[in-house]
């Protein structure tokens, strides 16, 4: 091989290398851009909300974009959502239940929106057998007229009734939202009031022959020990929960404060596209987009 012949050679190598290099840089550079790198929002809200799906699709949106900060609030409830979206604590608060007409009043600059349902769920713990009750005795249970399952064909033992605070977001939701309770319905005395998701989960999986109401996505998600109590003979399942022939559910949405943009906006939209959905149905809940 002549001199020239090997010098072109090696000019062609080294031109293809450097071609290699700069198409290297580029598509590097391209995939290092990130438009909403830097950027931070803060979420939070409900904890029947943030302790199970919240936490999930941050987590999972967090892991796809390392360069963009999502911090995760303390999780409290509905009404902690909604004035900590419009102090501007929160970019988006997640709620357990629609705002209620004062709430909306008090807070107009609030966007609110659906992505998903939960069922709210009334359960019974073994060794109780008992499958299907009508909405009357449910009200006779909880009003402390039934007080053994014996009365309800089952086994000779003392309800133990388990419920929420008035305040609380499924408390609200019966009363409120659903109107499942009448106006003037008091709970018996004798029923054990728990101030938080988490504590009726515990008490429930632990407490024989007890009753009580909890999320059906918390049941999903946590494997819970309980017997999921059909109304009326509706059973509680997706399908039933998102046509709303099961009586009982829950909005399970958030608010943010005007329209959602940037990085907030691209927030929203994971949370609405097919991996999101397949996050709110293993986490339990009833995507209401397709």
């Amino acid at each position: 091989m002549t001199t020239k012949i090997k010098l072109f050679t090696l000019i062609s190598i080294i031109a293809v290398a450097a071609i290699g290099i700069s198409v290297f840089q580029l598509f590097a550079f391209e995939e290092d851009r990130d438009p909403f790198a830097g950027e931070s929002i803060v979420v939070g809200g409900s904890r029947s909300v943030v302790e199970t799906i919240g936490i999930r699709l941050v987590d999972e949106y967090r892991d796809m974009y390392p360069k963009r900060t999502i911090t995760m609030y303390e999780a409290s409830h509905t009404g902690g959502a909604l004035e900590g979206t419009d102090s501007g604590i929160l970019d988006l608060g997640f709620t357990s239940r629609a705002p209620s007409d004062s709430e909306v009043a008090a807070f107009p600059n609030l966007i609110y929106r659906v992505p998903m349902r939960d069922g709210l769920v009334f359960v019974t713990t073994d060794p109780v057998s008992v499958q299907n009750v009508t909405t009357e005795q449910l009200f006779n249970i909880y009003a402390g007229t039934t007080t053994n399952w014996m009365d309800l064909g089952d086994v000779n033992a003392p309800i133990i009734v388990f419920d929420r605070s008035e305040g609380s977001s499924p408390k609200v939701a019966l009363r409120e939202e659903l109107k499942f309770l009448p106006e003037n319905f008091r709970v018996t005395r004798e029923a054990i009031v728990l101030g938080s998701p988490d504590e009726m989960d515990a008490a429930l999986s632990k407490t024989q022959y007890s009753i009580g109401y909890t999320s059906y996505g918390s049941i999903q998600l946590k494997n819970l020990p309980v017997n999921m109590l059909a109304i009326d003979g509706v059973f509680p399942s997706p399908e039933s929960i998102a046509a709303g022939s099961f009586p009982l559910y829950r909005e399970m949405g958030y608010v943010t404060a005007g329209e959602p943009e940037g990085l907030l906006k691209d927030f929203v939209d994971f949370m609405y596209s097919e991996r999101g959905r397949q996050l709110m149905s293993e986490s339990g809940f009833v995507p209401l987009f397709d």
